[in-house]
């Protein structure tokens, strides 16, 4: 299994128009939002460490593709004890999760490519969990090189997470499924049982059941 191609990303460079109230929201909660990107999404500011979004003492979660937030929110309402960085792209899901979470100390929301933050991040480092919850799963045979699950990913979330740290995945799609659990086998982590953990039902997965899509979850650790 090869990596994507240089160049091509995980995501379409469409952009929406925002409601009155997404701008408000945009605008009046830029504390919690960090774009540590130079000129486009995937270059990333060398000076930006995401050890610096808090104080460096807690463990951190990452999710990828965070949408509007809704699982890093509750995670991060549930778990004071820890800091959340929900990784999106889109404004309109930006916008949506900066109100929703505006009251929460430990949650910052990063408008960056997920892959080029991971590939840049350092080694080892307070990384515990990173998620990939229901990525896009580009469904064209000629679109599966935007998937983000690919070797190339997988070693960067194997380099950063702590030791013993979980990268946990989920997907309703059968083909991505597979895709996932042999990038997963092909990589240096430890697949292990997975199970929902604390895991939220969102919008996109009820939808899913709802047509009928079985959900297909996995993780796996980085051994010491």
């Amino acid at each position: 299994m090869t990596a994507p191609q240089r160049g091509v990303r995980s995501f379409a460079r469409v952009e929406g128009r925002l409601s009155a109230a997404q701008v408000a929201a945009y605008a009046a909660n830029q504390h919690l939002l960090v774009e540590p990107t130079l000129g486009n999404f995937s270059r990333i500011d060398p000076e930006f460490h995401l050890e610096t979004l808090f104080d460096g003492a807690r463990s951190l979660i990452v999710e990828v593709g965070a949408g509007n937030g809704a699982q890093a929110i509750a995670y991060a309402t549930a778990h004071p004890e820890l800091d959340v960085v929900a990784v999106e792209i889109y404004r309109e899901g930006l916008a949506d999760g900066l109100r929703a979470g505006a009251h929460l100390p430990n949650l910052r929301f990063l408008r960056a490519d997920a892959a080029a933050l991971l590939a840049a991040a350092p080694s080892g480092g307070i990384i515990s969990e990173v998620w990939t919850y229901f990525p896009d799963p580009w469904r064209k045979a000629r679109h599966f090189k935007r998937r983000i699950v690919n070797d190339a990913f997988a070693e960067a979330v194997a380099r950063v997470l702590a030791p013993g740290g979980v990268w946990r995945l989920a997907t309703d799609w059968p083909d991505y499924a597979e895709h996932m659990a042999e990038v997963l086998e092909n990589s240096s982590l430890r697949v292990v049982p997975a199970d929902r953990a604390e895991r939220i039902v969102t919008k996109y997965e009820k939808k899913a059941i709802a047509e009928g899509r079985e959900v297909h979850e996995f993780a796996a650790v980085k051994d010491a």
